[in-house]
């Protein structure tokens, strides 16, 4: 059966975050299976006009937006009448809203009524109530605290399945009437072939970073609370290590280690090509996902995490939420820590002074990943539930 699929982002195409790059890759793998896949995201640069292109058989929708800055990620009121301007010329057999903001849960549930479509809703962080929205600055959750609570929570029983990233946003949809039956847990899929374990040293040197220190590498953004606790955690680690460095690679917008970075106990790299993502990531002897024990943090699934396992290094994390299961199964993929500075620091030395375990860690999770996270083998389930859910909506409508 070939579907014809409508994925609804609420951020920015290739410069928004997570959410667009978890909703392509779910597309490139569709696209793959047969089906014909939209997604449809903000326009980085347009504010009036609709642009198109093509991504591995992906038909990229990029929509105008009016708004400025965090107001760009859902809340634009023309973009989502524009949205639903365009919906309305094109039909498609489901729609998968990533999200619940305006931009997407209006145009998704438009499609609903227009075209009977299926419709589903991804719920991959908890932005509202006791969330995210809790990391802001103070005028922020004044200001958007009561819309965010309201579209995160007032539109998700209307839709026909909810995919989740963990079991906390799953039981919190429970609690907001969604039937158990109606929801899949839907982990974000790893790059397989893209991300490869390389070779440490050669790695280093086409890097040009030092052949014996050891490096622990972090990628991407962490909100201010974990930046503070992982620059704490530093800290104490180099009066046990003294020549420890960090690598901070991809969307890196910390300061704090500013002074770190001058004295050459750290290494911002910024943003990197796709295809030099390996070799940074096999540069360092282990990695970090440093978080505080958060409502925020409970509610996510590190995108980062599935890089680290694909690249066969090891990992030290502060054990939130339901990723923690893969550092105490039986074939675990790093160390837990908890998340205090002193803890994080002596795990830290502990395995880097271990590289037999590091090597048993990294080869686990390298495995986990080949077997349990890769696209494919992710797509396949969410296929299955798309024609389940397609399944259960025709025999309620008969």
């Amino acid at each position: 059966m070939t579907l014809k699929i409508l994925f609804v982002n609420l951020n920015l195409a290739w410069k928004g975050g997570g959410t667009f790059y978890r909703a392509l890759g779910f597309a490139e793998r569709l696209v793959a299976k047969g089906h014909e896949v939209t997604l449809m995201s903000t326009s980085p640069e347009n504010r009036w006009q609709f642009s198109e292109s093509e991504h591995n058989g992906v038909r990229i929708v990029e929509t105008p937006s009016v708004l400025f800055g965090k107001l760009r990620s859902g809340w634009d009121p023309y973009e989502t009448w524009r949205r639903m301007s365009w919906i309305s010329d094109h039909q498609f057999d489901l729609v998968h809203g990533f999200e619940s903001r305006p931009n997407v849960i209006y145009p998704t549930l438009f499609t609903q009524r227009r075209h009977n479509a299926t419709v589903c809703l991804d719920w991959c962080d908890w932005f509202g109530r006791g969330g995210a929205i809790e990391e802001r600055s103070k005028m922020i959750q004044l200001v958007l605290a009561p819309f965010e609570n309201y579209f995160e929570e007032n539109f998700r029983a209307r839709a026909d399945g909810t995919t989740t990233i963990n079991s906390q946003l799953r039981d919190r949809a429970v609690g907001l009437g969604i039937k158990p039956a109606d929801i899949m847990w839907l982990p974000n899929g790893a790059e397989t072939d893209k991300i490869q374990p390389l070779d440490k040293i050669e790695s280093r040197k086409k890097l040009g970073m030092d052949l014996e220190r050891p490096i622990i590498g972090h990628l991407g953004h962490v909100w201010d609370s974990d930046e503070r606790l992982m620059k704490d955690s530093f800290d104490a680690l180099k009066k046990e290590i003294p020549s420890v460095q960090l690598l901070l690679f991809g969307n890196s917008k910390t300061s704090l280690f500013d002074g770190d970075i001058q004295t050459g106990h750290a290494i911002k790299a910024g943003f990197i090509p796709p295809e030099q993502l390996s070799i940074y990531l096999s540069a360092a002897d282990l990695h970090w996902i440093i978080q505080q024990d958060t409502v925020t943090n409970r509610g996510r699934w590190s995108m980062k995490l599935n890089d680290y396992m694909s690249s066969g290094r090891p990992i030290v994390f502060t054990g939130i939420g339901d990723s923690k299961r893969l550092f105490t199964e039986e074939y675990p993929i790093g160390k837990l820590a908890l998340p205090e500075a002193n803890s994080i620091a002596q795990t830290t030395a502990d395995l880097l002074r271990d590289p037999i375990q590091r090597e048993i860690f990294g080869n686990n999770g390298r495995h986990q990943i080949e077997t349990t996270f890769a696209w494919e083998i992710v797509t396949d389930r969410l296929e299955a539930f798309y024609l389940e859910t397609i399944a259960k909506k025709r025999r309620r409508d008969a």
